[in-house]
């Protein structure tokens, strides 16, 4: 009782405070600081909240006309959340009937370029409550497009709201359904502006459960509860969305590294409610229900798993030709056993109809959500003083290999994350929110890296050691990845907030020799060394002379007897494209191999066609026609096709159990039914 008093009693002072801050902004005094407080402070409102404004005079507040010539891009931050929420929708429809509204005559004259995406209100605004607080720094960095959004998008739908009587119903949209349901800001308008939607059998069946298929992505505080609630019936009926069934989804991913998630959409969505679910949690309840669980994998190792994984599997439809280090895979994942997938992942009824983009879109989103999570569990250990690096005897002397075996298992994600918002920066091809959430990717996961720098108190040189010995071993093996481990360097010392970084390398003389190994070696005279030279090292960038080495003169010094297979690549282009188009990852040839199976293997290799994108082995050789490209890519699925049909068509792991690999482990599922239990559960049904 006492909870429910205090909540209340903070709604109610959150509610004054927001309606006084909208009769301030009303006048005549432009305050921009005011502004963005009361952006950020509409993130504690949801869509229950109605009851705290009914005795509040909205209608008297203009706050849209008084505004329009100011920022137009925080005005549509503000236009977004009162669309959402019903009680502050006056707001809107105040500044659209009034006589003469400038906002109007402003709207009709504007000649700014169209934004070329059509985002929803709920879209915008899950993307700016991933920052703790709106700035302009944020919104430039976006890159949203707002002010051409709210103008050309948003403003005219809330007009022919209006003027068609405000329709409430599928029915009155009957002549546009299509467009309503291929929409996004049409579909988000339609959820914000309808009273009611009905989820029972009808005539609109289809459509219906389109809308439901959104409602249950979007912020759940954000939608009636009867609504989201109708809608997760609908859409995963056999599914209950509680915490161990959460954690039973991120262990699922684990135990099967080789799942296709673009034939999976069913399992997209279940993955995304679980993350979403699992970062409004707090780590003891967390922690509390791993251990009831009876898992042998910490809470911070299931999450960097499943981000390896999705990073992994996204990067490799982005760039096929891409590959990492094979010892990421050796390092962060266990060892499985072949095991069956869970009964949940299938979708018996059909429902889940997701396009091809629009999966990657989800995909992209539950990556960022692992990102996040990680995030909130390092700040919360700082919180509650726990530092994962210390001995539990009280002791900071803990054994060097674990230490970093530990730091690993952030760094190896974070990088691969890393490369992958760096290969979807260079993809013209994608969709403008894609490119989006592809930079909420890159500076939610430098983030990560900072928590977990001054989260273990004491330890910051410690990591920035191993930090800085992690780069330099992957720079040397992967020249992708020396690019990611450069630019995120440059941001950890010298774009961050806290300046901190610098002081404690320069502090640490194994750090400080280390960096400046790796600079030196690396330097290639532009700005990306010189800042350390300058602000770390204290010296000049030294000099850097540029050479022009040829291709052939390197083959005959290092590949002697391979030399002319090589030299003949310039003249065959047919061989050129089957080499580019050819597996990176090998694939083990032991019969006992419990991810052998072809059928696992996705076949979506560059499936973006981003020309920028091929390894550095291939670059100078790419030069052949499209239609070569597109020949010989087609004939090499082929001839996969028909490799993989003269092979069983599931891996029942029986070749594996009786190969007397009984020893390994599964150290992530809780517990999962043998192969064999399954099928004779099967029989007996």
């Amino acid at each position: 009782m006492s909870s429910q008093f205090s909540s209340a009693n903070t709604k109610k002072a959150l509610t004054s405070s927001i309606f006084n801050s909208l009769k301030k902004l009303n006048g005549d005094k432009y305050d921009e600081t005011l502004l963005l407080k009361l952006i950020s402070s509409l993130r504690y409102l949801d869509s229950s909240d109605s009851k705290y404004f009914s005795g509040l005079k909205l209608d008297d507040i203009d706050i849209f006309n008084n505004l329009y010539h100011r920022n137009l891009n925080l005005l549509a931050i503000l236009f977004a959340y009162c669309s959402i929420l019903p009680f502050l929708q006056p707001l809107i429809i105040n500044s659209l009937i009034v006589p003469n509204s400038p906002l109007l005559s402003f709207q009709q004259f504007y000649n700014g370029a169209s934004p070329g995406y059509t985002p929803g209100f709920y879209t915008i605004v899950q993307v700016i409550e991933q920052f703790q607080g709106v700035d302009l720094m944020t919104i430039d960095f976006l890159n949203l497009s707002l002010d051409s959004i709210l103008i050309k998008i948003w403003i005219p739908q809330w007009l022919l709201y209006l003027k068609n009587n405000r329709p409430q119903s599928l029915d009155d949209y009957k002549e546009s359904l299509t467009n309503l349901v291929t929409v996004e800001s049409n579909m988000d308008f339609f959820i914000a502006t309808s009273s009611s939607l009905e989820f029972h059998k009808s005539k609109y069946q289809y459509f219906i459960e389109r809308f439901a298929q959104r409602i249950i992505l979007l912020p759940q505080r954000l939608i009636s509860q009867t609504t989201y609630n109708n809608a997760l019936s609908l859409i995963v009926s056999s599914f209950d969305i509680n915490l161990e069934n959460n954690l039973r989804v991120l262990m699922e991913i684990i135990d099967h590294p080789e799942y296709d998630y673009i034939e999976q959409p069913r399992l997209c969505i279940l993955l995304y409610l679980s993350l979403n679910n699992i970062q409004t949690i707090p780590i003891h309840i967390l922690h509390k229900e791993l251990n009831k669980m009876g898992t042998v994998q910490s809470l911070s190792a299931i999450v960097n798993m499943c981000q390896f994984l999705l990073a992994r599997y996204l990067l490799k439809l982005v760039n096929g030709n891409l590959s990492l280090p094979k010892w990421f895979d050796e390092h962060i994942l266990p060892p499985i056993p072949p095991i069956s997938k869970s009964l949940f992942v299938f979708d018996n009824d059909n429902k889940i109809h997701l396009p091809f983009g629009q999966i990657v879109t989800l995909l992209i989103k539950c990556l960022n959500l692992t990102i996040l999570i990680n995030t909130n569990i390092l700040l919360q250990y700082k919180q509650l003083q726990i530092n994962p690096l210390e001995n539990p005897e009280g002791t900071s002397d803990i054994n060097y290999q674990l230490t970093r075996d530990y730091l690993e298992l952030y760094f190896i994600p974070e990088i691969t994350s890393l490369l992958l918002s760096d290969e979807l920066s260079q993809n013209t091809n994608q969709s403008k929110i894609s490119l989006i959430y592809n930079k909420l990717l890159f500076i939610n996961s430098i983030i990560v890296i900072e928590n977990l720098i001054f989260v273990n108190g004491g330890s910051e040189n410690i990591i920035i050691y191993h930090l800085i010995k992690f780069v330099s071993r992957i720079s040397i093996e992967n020249l992708y990845l020396q690019k990611i481990s450069i630019n995120l360097l440059n941001h950890l010392f010298f774009h961050s907030k806290d300046t901190s970084i610098i002081k404690l390398c320069e502090e640490n003389e194994l750090s400080l020799q280390s960096l400046k190994a790796y600079i030196e070696l690396w330097n290639d005279g532009t700005s990306k060394y010189s800042g350390f030279y300058e602000q770390v090292f204290q010296l000049n960038q030294p000099p850097v002379e540029l050479m022009t080495v040829n291709l052939n003169s390197i083959i005959e010094m290092y590949l002697p007897d391979d030399k002319h297979d090589f030299i003949s690549i310039e003249d065959n282009q047919t061989k050129t494209m089957q080499m580019r188009n050819s597996s990176v990852v090998s694939s083990s040839t032991n019969k006992f191999d419990p991810y052998i199976t072809k059928s696992f293997v996705p076949n979506y290799n560059n499936l973006f066609n981003n020309s920028e994108s091929f390894n550095s082995s291939y670059r100078d050789h790419a030069s052949t026609s499209t239609s070569a490209a597109t020949t010989s890519h087609t004939t090499n699925l082929w001839n996969s096709f028909q490799n993989t049909s003269q092979n069983k068509i599931v891996n029942t792991g029986k070749n594996y159990i009786l190969g007397g690999h009984n020893r390994v482990k599964n150290n992530s599922r809780v517990q999962s039914i043998h192969i064999d239990q399954f099928e004779n559960f099967s029989n007996n049904i």
